[in-house]
């Protein structure tokens, strides 16, 4: 038998097994649902009227009966709508509390006849037997005895108080004519669906579509190399050969494809470190130029004044130690780059050591005073003598670089640089301003970027190549402190953040 044929009988064998297996459930269990939640129904209307009494008023009317609002008996009477039961409210007395018509004045006219309990055929009958709680009972009424009714009896409470009782129900015959309809009509709906399922299975078979569309779709899977699926194997037939072939290329395919992928990761790996070692070759060359220059133009600044006259000894002793001081720094200088552009290739790691931050600010800026002097700078240093923790050498670099920025830049009338320490969240914050122009939002995002200058031509005045800023990016980043500039209202602020030795200043 072909393939098509056997899914055809099969399909068409199963929905009929599943049409007649939900008629007969429908009839033998329907009723049973409907019921149940007819009960359910019952309980929440009963919590609806419970609420409605607990929020409305009574009064006596000009015979002395209790009587609700107009508004509770508008609210009652949507309620019973609304649900499709019949609701009736009484007082302590049994007595109809609501203006409606009808033939029901008292509790006891419904001559309620509970099944296994016996008739309540008084007040005082209902009070003992709902006096527990309300109930959902199955009774007959002497005015329709061959009916058996569904209701809820209980006390309607008000301020904690039972201010009397609460009768809903609703008729058994009225379920099973919603069953019947509902049976009549789902049974009229499987037929015609299985008329309609079986002619047009004859054509096209779900069954057989279905594992064709799992081959279609695993194979463009593949094709975007998603290898992540697998195709079920269910049969022996022509589906179940090819979906085992198409199974084993894909997973061919996946294994030649990992291979390939792990192949050119490890090439663009190798290609990226050897483009990394040349970038770094050529910017330690440029900044071991950069970097050399404030210390030579120290020198020579100093080498300088020692042939002016006048000079006493001691200003030639104190001329010759910056000299000499100066040299020591070009030979640590090359040495710091050297860790920096180790630092940048990943090798090596910064030192944490304890120091004192105004030491290092006042040696950081002894190479400088005579710049400030020539630039007749007023220099303000504000900077609580704090401990803190990072490599002396780096910290001192990105200080020297920020302050030697501040001197090339600094402007106005009173040319003003002011150093300034705060602590604050375990860490301590150095702000370096100067006076001057301003920095666009634009540069300031690219002012940290190697060889970036705002300013090209005044930067070959005072010796730039625009790796000061950048050798401070790269050890900030390093530590994972932040750093940045920000303009004021006067001038412009550079600051960056060291780690306190603890949160107590």
């Amino acid at each position: 038998m072909k393939l098509s044929r056997k899914l055809v009988l099969a399909f068409s064998g199963v929905l009929i097994v599943f049409s007649l297996l939900l008629i007969l459930f429908e009839n033998i269990f329907l009723d049973i649902f409907f019921i149940h939640q007819k009960r359910e129904t019952l309980i929440n209307t009963a919590l609806d009227v419970q609420e409605i009494v607990e929020n409305s008023d009574f009064y006596k009317d000009e015979n002395g009966a209790t009587v609700g609002t107009m508004n509770m008996m508008f609210e009652i009477n949507d309620l019973s709508i609304n649900t499709g039961l019949s609701i009736y409210i009484f007082d302590l007395n049994g007595e109809k509390i609501d203006n409606r018509p009808g033939s029901v004045r008292n509790i006891t006219d419904f001559n309620i006849r509970v099944k296994d309990y016996g008739k309540l055929d008084s007040v005082e009958a209902i009070d003992n037997f709902v006096k527990d709680g309300g109930k959902i009972i199955e009774f007959k009424s002497d005015r329709q005895s061959n009916l058996t009714d569904i209701a809820f009896l209980g006390r309607t409470l008000k301020n904690g108080e039972c201010v009397g009782y609460v009768f809903i129900f609703t008729t058994y015959a009225s379920v099973r004519a919603n069953t019947g309809i509902f049976n009549a009509f789902t049974t009229y709906l499987t037929l015609i669906l299985l008329i309609v399922t079986c002619v047009g299975s004859l054509f096209i078979s779900k069954g057989f579509v279905k594992p064709l569309k799992e081959a279609e779709e695993k194979t463009r899977k593949m094709a975007a190399l998603d290898f992540s699926t697998k195709l079920d194997v269910k049969s022996k037939d022509e589906i179940g050969s090819l979906s085992i072939s198409i199974n084993k290329m894909s997973d061919e395919l996946e294994k030649s494809i990992n291979s390939l992928r792990e192949a050119n990761i490890a090439l663009e790996k190798d290609i990226k470190l050897k483009e990394r070692i040349n970038n770094l070759r050529e910017e330690f060359i440029s900044d071991v130029s950069h970097e050399l220059k404030t210390p030579i133009s120290i020198i020579e600044g100093y080498s300088e004044a020692l042939k002016l006259e006048g000079l006493t000894q001691e200003d030639v002793n104190s001329y010759a130690d910056i000299i000499i001081d100066e040299s020591k720094r070009m030979d640590k200088l090359v040495k710091d780059l050297l860790k920096f552009t180790q630092i940048e290739s990943g090798f090596l790691s910064l030192d944490r050591e304890e120091f004192q931050i105004l030491e290092m600010i006042n040696l950081s800026i002894k190479p400088f005073e005579l710049k400030i002097k020539d630039k007749n700078i007023n220099l303000d240093i504000d900077v609580e003598d704090v401990q803190v923790v990072g490599d002396y050498d780096m910290m001192e670099s990105v200080f020297s670089n920020i302050f030697n920025n501040a001197i090339n830049h600094v402007e106005g009338e009173e040319k003003t640089i002011k150093v300034k320490g705060e602590s604050k969240d375990n860490k301590f914050r150095i702000t370096i301003f100067n006076s001057g122009s301003f920095i666009s939002e634009d540069n300031q995002s690219r002012i940290f970027d190697s060889f970036y200058k705002i300013d090209k031509s005044r930067s070959r005045q005072y010796g730039g190549s625009g790796l000061g800023l950048a050798i401070v990016k790269s050890i900030m980043e390093t530590y994972g402190n932040e750093y940045g500039v920000y303009n004021t209202s006067c001038g412009v602020c550079f600051y960056f953040d060291l780690d306190l030795e603890d949160k107590k200043v």
